[in-house]
């Protein structure tokens, strides 16, 4: 038997022998539709794959990094720091934020709502791509098998064709020079040709199975990575700096709409409870150094992961042509 035969599985070597002892190589439209369906089928899953490759591309992911860079950035933190220490000093001293500045932050807060909604949505398509993805290597396989069974069948076929049928008109074209056995013997060269050259054509549609799929892979990978920055951001640093910048502006709001007065008389109270709630200026400028750090750590990996899809692009569209 051949090596393509001793790959397959036994229910795949069944199947092999199924298919050798089928196909007749006298009958040229048998030999030239044996494998057909599977090659077919593998050129439009050549164009489904490279239409999925397009369909997901992460370029405009970039443009929604970008902004929420843009927007971090218009926060700075130094708007909430003071010179005076002690808290009660930094209570009742401080000088307050503007009520332009303060509604300025409000709405970047608004702004980083909307990016964070866009930035889910891209999370949740990227995941969405990869189950297809996986979809798509299981098709890919499924085809790689059966072209495996194929070959290995007419492989089968040409050994014995080769090694029985081929001789016999051969020693009768020798026995019978004049009459039709030297055409005959013609004949069925000419079959066994045209058997090797489908196979061959079943060789080069397996090799794109063999190719495709760590295209496929690089692609769910990086589309996994980008994910996981992405989850890491929205559910994490994003929440954290909001909460920080949102408890600092109601400080400063509470600082405008309070008076003198009225402070004096809760000063403990309010050193309490302020002293547990308030976040300090270094934890917001921390957060915000960490989230731009993340955000811009994405917006790398978004850059290579779209350099990387065009790269399997052109590879695939190089193998289909």
């Amino acid at each position: 038997m051949t090596n393509t035969y001793e790959l397959l599985t036994p229910e795949e070597q069944g199947l092999a022998l199924k298919l050798a002892g089928e196909l007749n190589l006298k009958d040229y439209n048998t030999v030239l539709q044996f494998g057909k369906r599977t090659q077919l089928a593998i050129s439009q899953f050549s164009d489904r794959l490279l239409f999925q490759m397009k369909k997901s591309d992460v370029s405009r992911i970039g443009g929604t990094l970008q902004n929420l860079i843009t927007t971090i950035r218009a926060v700075d933190p130094s708007d909430f720091d003071e010179e005076e220490t002690g808290f009660l000093r930094k209570l009742f001293k401080r000088k307050s934020l503007s009520p332009q500045l303060i509604m300025n932050y409000e709405r970047i807060n608004v702004q980083i709502d909307r990016i964070d909604i866009q930035l889910q949505h891209a999370k949740k398509q990227l995941l969405e791509d990869i189950d297809t993805l996986e979809q798509l290597f299981t098709v890919n396989q499924s085809y790689y098998h059966d072209l495996n069974t194929h070959i290995a069948a007419g492989e089968m076929k040409m050994l014995d064709f080769e090694r029985n049928v081929l001789p016999a008109f051969e020693q009768e074209a020798r026995e019978n020079p004049t009459g039709f056995a030297p055409q005959h013997y013609e004949d069925a060269k000419a079959q066994l040709e045209s058997l090797e050259k489908r196979l061959y054509d079943l060789q080069i549609a397996r090799e794109l199975t063999i190719q495709a799929a760590p295209q496929i892979r690089m692609i769910q990978q990086a589309n996994q990575q980008l994910a996981e920055k992405i989850q890491m951001s929205i559910m994490t640093t994003v929440p954290l700096w909001k909460s920080q910048m949102s408890m600092l502006i109601n400080l400063q709001r509470e600082k405008q709409h309070k008076r003198l007065q009225q402070r004096m008389a809760q000063a403990n109270e309010a050193m309490q409870s302020h002293t547990n709630a308030i976040p300090s200026v270094k934890a917001l400028k921390s957060t915000q150094n960490e989230l731009l750090q993340q955000v811009e750590e994405t917006l790398q990996l978004q850059h290579e992961t779209t350099v990387q899809k065009q790269e399997v692009e052109q590879h695939m569209r190089s193998l289909v042509k």
